[in-house]
C-alpha cells in the first residue's frame, strides 16, 4: 500500500504546477461544437452562395393578417400560407380551402403556463407537408444559432424567397402567444429584420435583438416552386406595393394578443366569471375604441357569449343595444387605413354582423322574459334577409332556445 501511495505521489509531482483539466478541456469542447455546427450548416446549404452582409427587402410580397378585415377569424397559419401562395402567383387554393381543409386542425397548443408546447408538430412541419404536396421545394431545418444567416441566404437577390417564422408576442401583463409571420427583408446596416407580421402589420421593422428574443426555436421554413410546378405555367405572380403602416398597427397588437390568449385552449380551465373579467378588461381598454368597428363587434360578441352562459340577459341586451348596434354600419368600407378584403370564406361582413346581433338580441329578449312575439319577429326578419345564416353561424347560436321553439 505504501508503494502504491508513493507512486501516486510521484505522478502528482510530475504534473505541471496549477494543472486544471477543465481549462484544457472546455476550449476543446467549444471548438468541436462550433465545428459540428458549421459542418451541419454547410451540409444543409445555409451558407453556400450566401452573402455575409445584406440590406434588402423583397419586393411584391402581399400582406395578410388582422388588418385586412378578418380580425383573427382567419388564423395566422392561413394568412402566412396565403402570403406565400400569392407571392408566387399560385391561385389554386381559396381562403375557404386553406381554412377548412388544410389548416383547420392546426390550432396552437398551449401548456399550463400559456406557452406553445410543441412547435414541431403544430408548426413548420404542417407547412412543409402542405407545400410539398402542392409541388414546392421546402427547407425546414434551419439551425437556430444561425437563423439570421438562414434569412440572409433566402432573401438575397439570387433567391428571392421569404421565410416563415413563428414569433412570440408579448401582449402586456404577462400575456404571451405565438403567431406565424413572414420575413421579407433583412438590413445589416440598421440591424433590423422586416416582417409581414400577423399582429404588428405589413413591413414591420424589428431589431435583431427583439427578433431573436421573440423567435420560436425550430420554427423557420422557406418554400419555393419546384421545377415541375414552374413547368406547368400556372403561376402568375403580381406586383404588390407596400403601403404605409397605419396607426392601429402601433396600438392594437397588445389588445389582439389578449384576445388570442382568451380564445386559446387555456380558457377551458377558466370559470366564466374569470373570462368575463378578461373580456371586460379588453373592451374597457382606452385603445379599444380606436380599432375597426368590425373588430370591436367581433370582441363584443365574445363578451356576449360569456354573458349568455352566465344568464345575464339584461346586461347582454344593454351591450348589444348601446355598444354594438351604434357601430354596426359601413363595416365593409375602409376605416382609418384598414383595407377590408372580403372573400368566399364568409358572408359579407355587414350581413354576418347584422345576423349575429339580431339573433343574439332576439334570444336575449326571449330568455329574459321579454316579448316572445317581438323576438320571433326579429328572428324571422334576420332569416329573410340572410337565409343561409343558420348554416354559416357558429353552432352555439343554433342551440339558442328561440331556434328550438315551434
Amino acid at each position: 500500500m505504501e508503494e502504491a501511495f508513493s507512486q501516486e505521489t510521484q505522478q502528482q509531482q510530475d504534473q505541471p504546477s496549477g494543472w486544471d483539466w477543465k481549462r484544457f478541456l472546455l476550449p476543446v469542447v467549444a471548438v468541436v461544437t462550433v465545428g459540428i455546427l458549421l459542418a451541419f450548416a454547410f451540409n444543409n446549404n445555409f451558407f453556400q452562395g450566401s452573402v455575409s452582409e445584406l440590406n434588402r427587402t423583397l419586393p411584391n410580397v402581399p400582406y395578410h393578417g388582422v388588418y385586412d378585415g378578418f380580425f383573427y377569424e382567419v388564423p395566422s397559419q392561413v394568412s402566412t400560407a396565403r402570403m406565400i401562395l400569392e407571392y408566387y402567383g399560385d391561385e389554386r387554393f381559396s381562403v375557404r380551402n386553406l381554412l377548412e381543409d388544410q389548416f383547420y386542425a392546426e390550432t396552437v397548443m398551449y401548456d399550463v403556463d400559456g406557452y406553445v408546447s410543441d412547435v414541431e408538430e403544430y408548426g413548420h412541419e404542417r407547412f412543409a407537408s402542405f407545400f410539398r404536396d402542392a409541388g414546392y421545394e421546402v427547407a425546414a431545418d434551419a439551425p437556430d444559432v444561425f437563423i439570421l444567416d438562414y434569412i440572409r441566404h433566402f432573401i438575397q437577390s439570387n433567391q428571392n424567397i421569404p421565410v416563415g417564422v413563428s414569433l412570440e408576442i408579448d401582449g402586456e401583463e404577462n400575456t404571451f402567444v405565438n403567431e406565424w409571420s413572414l420575413v421579407i427583408g433583412i438590413h445589416d446596416n440598421t440591424r433590423e429584420v422586416v416582417v409581414h407580421d400577423f399582429l404588428y402589420g405589413n413591413n414591420y421593422r424589428i431589431s435583431y435583438e427583439e427578433f431573436l428574443n421573440r423567435y420560436v426555436d425550430g420554427s423557420a421554413f422557406a418554400v419555393w416552386p419546384s421545377e415541375e410546378l414552374l413547368a406547368q405555367g400556372t403561376l402568375t405572380p403580381k406586383a404588390y406595393s407596400y403601403p404605409e403602416r397605419i396607426t392601429a398597427m402601433y396600438i392594437a397588437p397588445p389588445i389582439f394578443a389578449k384576445r388570442i390568449q382568451a380564445l386559446s385552449p387555456q380558457q377551458d380551465t377558466m370559470s366564466d366569471v374569470a373570462l368575463l373579467d378578461l373580456w371586460e378588461g379588453i373592451v374597457s381598454d382606452q385603445r379599444f375604441e380606436d380599432l375597426h368597428p368590425g373588430y370591436q363587434l367581433s370582441v363584443y360578441t365574445n363578451l356576449v357569449e360569456v354573458l349568455f352562459r352566465l344568464e345575464r340577459y339584461e346586461a347582454l341586451q344593454e351591450i348589444i343595444q348601446s355598444k354594438m348596434m351604434p357601430i354596426n354600419h359601413d363595416l365593409e368600407a375602409d376605416y382609418d387605413g384598414w383595407q377590408i378584403e372580403l372573400s368566399e370564406a364568409y358572408p359579407t361582413l355587414q350581413e354576418q354582423s347584422f345576423g349575429s346581433l339580431n339573433v343574439m338580441l332576439a334570444n336575449a329578449m326571449y330568455l329574459s322574459g321579454g316579448s316572445v312575439a317581438q323576438a320571433r319577429q326579429l328572428f324571422e326578419e334576420t332569416l329573410a334577409m340572410h337565409p343561409g345564416y343558420l348554416e354559416e353561424a357558429p353552432p352555439f347560436r343554433v342551440l339558442f332556445p328561440v331556434f328550438q321553439e315551434d
